[in-house]
């Protein structure tokens, strides 16, 4: 009945296994290890082991390879092949070794040689049946049927009943008569008895069966060995007789063994041999006994020792290797040739093809497979993770290929290289963070050095500089190196090259009590790093400290983002980026781990792979970073792996979530998710407090780019400080600054963002216009579309509630509601950045004109709102000064523009009309529009002038009178109409002009020459107009004209102003002059100029000479007459020969020597010098006068008279001379003419 059972279950759970196998996944099947007994390509393999075997004289047969070669598979396939039972199987794989160790558990050689010949033994008796070798001394338990125990029951019993009855007869028959007297129950007691008495007796005879061979040989014991004792002779000899029996008895001819290569001992071949040579060799053993090994090709080293031992070897061509295992592997895995994917799972072929050449044995292929089956349907199916096949088939080629690290890492032993290395990489991002941190350190002391500097200029810094070198106790003033000097004076020029002073080798001096003394610099540069770091410093001020501190911010930034990325990196990038030398020796080693490691096919996430998840249950790590939390005791960085944050927060007091130990990316994501109040209340109480710890978490929370929504809308919860610290925080750049804005934006309450831009850092201290958010907007033209991201009713929101005034940005692309918020109520300063950006919204085709015709644009532009911020009478002359008049090209506005704005300016800003004018390149054809209100006399002269002054009317007579009879003859109009002048004369028949303008315009300031023109053209002639006003250039030009008549009244007035000009007055009106000579004043000087003016005649000069006064004159005067070739009158004659002296007389003599009689002349000669003496004397005689021009002159003037006679020329002393004689005086005396 229980058989029956036993057997109706095991049916049940047949078939329910096979139902299970129906509903699974269609995932590959499972394979063993087992050798294959129908291998492909392996006919020359089983043709020549068949016929090494039909050989009659080949007892030795090698089947040789590597492992895995398919040794076993070629050999199983051939027995398949052939039919043949007669063989025993002998495998030692099975017995404690590890390869290429001759000492195993202790043993020597000799011992492991008889431990296998043990084996062999207990294999080859093993393999037939008791009953084929029943006379064998090596007894076997058997097992008894339970019909054989029965039959002998039986027999046991009819033997003892019949003992019984013969030898106690009378008991039997006294014991049968007491059953037969109970008449109601003789039957059930014969039963009873029966039945008790057989089971006894079956009980017995099985017993007896069982333990019947207890006194039997057992070839375990016979074969063991214990210690160190070593029998003296080998198994296979002790027992020869048995063995020889064995094959007697049996028809096995062939023995295969099987892995006995692996324990590397030679010895146990040539045991083998022997006993193989023994059983051939055996007289009553009628066959051939053939022994066939499965080795590897490396079993015997030397040379030749394979072919000695061997009668016959099988090469076999490995069916798996590095090479190929890609292929088989592809094959179990069902990856499709065109797709690349596995048919059954998420396995690509690159992958295979990335992993293949590590496994190079095909057992260790199938266990692979079949593991990864186990694993995936374990821990993916059941659990319903989302786990990764690659990662999870990378798991299991490592714990096949590294079988003893695999199971450290499951016993989470310190010892397993996949732990080691995780543990290597968290110790390496710690120690390049604590460098990192360093230099954060050290660039946090630059950016203080630099929002300290006390001194804001190179010239000062210098100066400090070449003090340093004295350690301030002393004036330098020089500096010299190698080759030249430097004075102190140079040293503080703008232009001056500090790198001049960087030269190793300084000589610094200085005046010390009046001496000059020096000292060695040997390297400044070292010297200055000690000693205030000028250099640096000098070079700050240069690029802008502002500059400076912002690079300064970057760089910290980046430290910061190293340090919070690096933190995050996988083991993969930090390989990549890296390498592998912050792995320790031992994973280096390890290729496969490092090729995991390396694409990622092991990750943090390994743990995930190896172990079963509960669903309630806290791994390791959650529970250290519980306990770490509560013992105020960080347990990593903001990145420590939190498996179950759910799970960990709710083991948390609510006081826990106040801590700094909480502050970990896993758990704040969790809480940010799950909403739960009192969570959020404590970390967000803990982030507020402006430490900075909480401000290291929320920077780097914040580059994550997670779960900012439910963040940002907590940390600016009712947080005044929030963005006074963002802003003051070095690692915070300016850029950065607008991200944290517009997730403030997206998430937090406009009202909370509005308190931060007024917040206080100290009582009464208010915030720093660049420090506050509505500074950071208008600080950069793309300020919106760096938060464009934010929803556009709260950017509205926030210009509207901090009232921000644009000076320049750009809305391109910005939402429209935001641009018409900007532009229609007013919120951009007017300039020309913000004006543009209202161009490029509205009507883009117009932007060109603006640079040159701003005001003209916007009068065109169909855009209300610009044109009445513009016109504004608040905003107008700001709106003129800072953009009409500031663009330098604005220079062509229309008249109609112009005239507008000074319309709106002329009596408030009157200088600015100008100005507008001045710059406007419009030319005003009508002067009378300029301006053209009659009450603004005042403003109208000015601007009008300004129209002059800047050439910006046109030059036409009417514009000249109009403004002459408004204005009168303003130097301005002078000085425009000098400048047209040529546009005035060419114009000179305009019926306009009338005789008073033209005569008017001569009191014009114009040019000489123009001033000529002007004469010229309008034939100016005879003007009688008073002199008094005018000046001498213009005095002159009417003389030379001929403009001016010549009355005695104008002859006054200029000889009262320009006494100069009379002579020439009266030259160019000579007759008029002569005529009126005797009514006029005239003074020596003028009769001087007239006298010696060539264009009066001789009776002119004769005529002025007689107003000269005689006893008056000067020796000015007199030097002229001595010249006058004329006849002058004898007492003027006689009144200049006097004043002259004796050299000045020659000429007054030789000129108006007509005028005197001989006697006269002879006493004048006496008054020359010596040499004329001679000619004093009136007697004959003879005189000698050096040849001279004058003399000549002078002889033949005396020869006309016959005061002489001839004169010659001669020679006196190489000299030349004229020679002569005087003439004897006469009585009759020479009048003189």
């Amino acid at each position: 009945m229980i058989n029956f059972f036993n057997f109706i279950k095991c049916k049940m759970n047949t078939i329910f296994r096979i139902n299970s196998e129906t509903e699974r996944k269609p995932y590959r099947k499972y394979e063993s290890f087992l050798p294959s007994d129908d291998i492909d390509n392996g006919e020359e393999y089983i043709a020549a082991l068949d016929w090494a075997i039909n050989k009659s004289n080949a007892h030795n047969i090698a089947v040789s390879g590597p492992y895995s070669a398919g040794k076993s598979s070629v050999i199983k396939s051939y027995l398949k092949r052939v039919n043949d039972n007669n063989f025993v199987r002998i495998s030692l794989a099975t017995f404690a070794v590890e390869e290429c160790d001759n000492n195993l558990n202790g043993c020597t050689p000799q011992q492991i040689e008889e431990r296998l010949e043990a084996a062999i033994l207990k294999q080859l008796f093993y393999s037939v049946s008791s009953n084929k070798i029943s006379q064998s001394r090596f007894r076997k338990l058997q097992v008894k049927s339970g019909i054989g125990t029965c039959a002998m029951s039986l027999v046991v019993t009819v033997m003892m009943c019949t003992a019984l009855y013969f030898i106690f007869p009378d008991k039997v028959k006294e014991f049968v008569d007491k059953i037969e007297s109970l008449k109601n129950f003789k039957y059930l007691i014969y039963a009873a008895v029966t039945a008790s008495y057989t089971y006894a007796i079956v009980n017995l005879v099985g017993w007896i069966r069982r333990n019947g061979g207890i006194k039997e040989i057992n070839i375990l014991e016979t074969a063991s060995i214990h210690g160190d004792e070593v029998s003296e002779e080998t198994i296979f000899n002790k027992y020869m007789d048995e063995i020889v029996y064995f094959f007697e008895a049996t028809k096995k001819t062939l023995v295969i063994i099987e892995d006995l290569d692996r324990f590397n001992n030679p010895s146990i071949f040539i045991a083998l041999r022997e006993l193989n040579t023994v059983l051939n060799n055996y007289e009553t053993i009628k066959k051939d006994i053939k022994f066939i090994y499965a080795i590897k090709d490396d079993m015997f080293k030397k040379e030749g020792e394979r072919t000695k031992f061997f009668d016959f070897i099988i090469p076999i061509v490995p069916y798996i290797s590095s090479t190929n295992s890609g292929d088989i592997l592809l094959e179990k895995l069902d990856v499709d040739s065109e797709t690349g994917k596995s048919r059954i799972y998420d396995i690509s072929e690159n992958y295979v093809s990335l992993v293949s050449p590590y496994i190079r044995d095909i057992r260790d292929l199938t266990s692979i497979c079949n593991e990864f089956n186990v694993f995936k349907n374990t821990l993916k199916g059941n659990q319903q993770l989302d786990l990764i096949d690659k990662k999870m088939f990378s798991m299991i080629i490592f714990k096949n290929l590294y079988p003893k690290d695999f199971a450290d890492l499951e016993s989470e032993s310190s010892e397993s290289s996949i732990r080691l290395a995780f543990e290597c990489k968290r110790k390496f991002i710690s120690e390049r963070n604590l460098q990192s941190e360093e230099k954060k350190s050290a660039e946090k002391d630059v950016l203080e050095k630099i929002e300290n500097e006390g001194l804001k200029s190179v010239k000062e810094l210098k100066l400090s500089l070449l003090n340093s070198f004295t350690n301030f106790e002393l004036a330098v003033y020089m500096i010299r190196s190698e080759r030249n000097a430097y004075y102190l004076k140079d040293v503080l020029q703008d232009d001056f090259e500090i790198e001049l002073l960087k030269k190793e080798g300084l000589r610094v001096y200085w005046i010390n009590n009046g001496n000059n003394s020096w000292t060695n610099i040997d390297n400044p540069i070292d010297y200055d790093k000690g000693h205030g770091d000028y250099f640096t410093r000098i070079e700050r001020i240069k690029k802008g400290l502002a500059k400076c501190k912002e690079e300064s911010r970057a760089r910290i930034e980046k430290f910061e983002r190293i340090m919070n990325e690096l933190k995050s990196y996988s083991i993969k990038r930090v390989i990549e980026e890296f390498g592998i030398e912050f792995l320790d020796e031992k994973v280096r080693s390890n290729d496969l781990l490092v090729f995991l490691l390396r694409h990622e096919y092991i990750d943090e996430s390994y743990e995930n792979y190896i172990n079963y998840f509960h669903p309630n249950s806290l791994t390791k790590e959650d529970m250290n970073f519980i306990l770490g939390v509560r013992n105020h005791r960080s347990v990593g960085d903001y990145t420590y792996k939190i498996n179950s944050p759910g799970r960990v927060c709710s083991r948390l007091q609510d006081y826990e979530f106040k801590q700094a130990e909480v502050l970990n990316y896993d758990i704040v994501d969790y809480i940010l998710q799950s909403g739960k109040t009192h969570q959020i209340s404590g970390l967000f109480e803990k982030l507020k407090d402006q430490s900075s710890e909480s401000m290291d978490f929320i920077k780097a929370f914040v580059d994550r780019n997670n779960n900012l929504d439910r963040f940002f809308e907590n940390i600016c919860r009712d947080n005044v400080s929030f963005w006074y610290l963002v802003v003051h925080d070095s690692g915070i750049t300016k850029e950065k600054r607008y991200k944290y804005l517009e997730n403030m934006l997206k998430f937090a309450d406009i009202d909370d963002i509005r308190k931060m831009n007024y917040e206080q850092r100290e009582e009464g201290e208010p915030i720093d216009e660049d420090e506050s958010i509505s500074g950071l907007l208008k600080s950069d033209v793309d300020a919106l579309k760096k938060i464009s991201e934010a929803p556009f009713d709260k950017t509205i929101a926030l210009i509207e509630n901090l009232v921000i005034i644009f000076t320049d940005v750009d809305v391109n692309n910005i939402n429209p509601e935001i641009q018409r918020k900007i532009f229609d109520e007013y919120y951009y300063e007017l300039n020309i950045n913000m004006i543009r950006r209202i161009f490029e919204w509205k009507q883009s085709e117009l932007i060109n004109n603006l640079m040159t015709q701003n005001y003209t644009s916007i009068l065109k532009l169909d855009y209300e709102p610009i044109k009445e911020y513009v016109q504004d009478d608040d905003c107008f002359e700001e709106y003129v000064r800072n953009v009409v008049l500031a663009i330098e090209s604005n220079t062509c506005e229309s008249i109609e523009s112009i005239e507008d704005i000074i319309e709106r300016l002329y009596d408030k800003q009157i200088d600015l009309c100008k100005q507008l004018i001045d710059k406007e390149d419009a030319i005003w054809s009508d002067i009378t529009i300029c301006l053209s209100k009659e009450d603004a006399t005042n403003e109208k002269e000015i601007l009008w002038k300004k129209l002059l002054d800047s050439d910006k009317v046109s030059p036409s007579w009417e514009n000249y009178i109009t403004f002459y009879d408004m204005f009168g003859l303003k130097k301005e109009l002078g000085d425009f109409f000098e400048r047209h002048i040529e546009d005035f004369l060419s114009d000179s028949d305009n019926e306009v002009i009338t005789r008073e303008i033209v005569i008017e315009s001569l009191f014009m300031d114009l040019s000489e020459e123009n001033y000529r023109k002007y004469i010229r053209t309008f034939s100016i002639k005879d003007c009688d107009e008073s002199v008094l006003d005018f000046g001498v250039m213009k005095i002159n030009v009417l003389i030379e004209e001929g403009a001016l008549a010549f009355t005695l009244e104008i002859w006054n007035q200029i000889g009262a102003k320009y006494p100069e000009l009379r002579v020439k007055y009266a030259k160019v009106n000579r007759e008029a002059f002569i005529n009126l000579l005797e009514e006029i004043d005239i003074t020596e000087s003028e009769i001087s100029a007239i006298i010696l003016d060539n264009e009066f005649s001789e009776l002119d000069k004769q005529a002025v000479l007689r107003k000269l006064d005689i006893e008056n004159i000067s020796m000015d005067m007199a030097l002229i007459m001595r010249n006058m070739k004329f006849k002058l009158n004898r007492d003027l004659a006689d009144a200049t020969w006097e004043l002259l002296e004796t050299d000045k007389k020659y000429a007054l003599l030789l000129n108006q020597i007509s005028l005197y009689k001989d006697d006269e002349l002879a006493d004048m000669f006496m008054e020359l010098d010596e040499p004329y003496h001679t000619l004093a004397d009136r007697s004959r005689h003879k005189f000698k006068l050096a040849d001279t021009e004058y003399n000549n002159n002078l002889l033949n003037e005396l020869n006309k008279r016959e005061y002489i006679t001839s004169f010659t020329k001669d020679k006196d002393n190489r000299e030349d001379v004229l020679v002569g004689y005087v003439k004897q005086r006469k009585s009759t005396t020479v009048v003189a003419n």
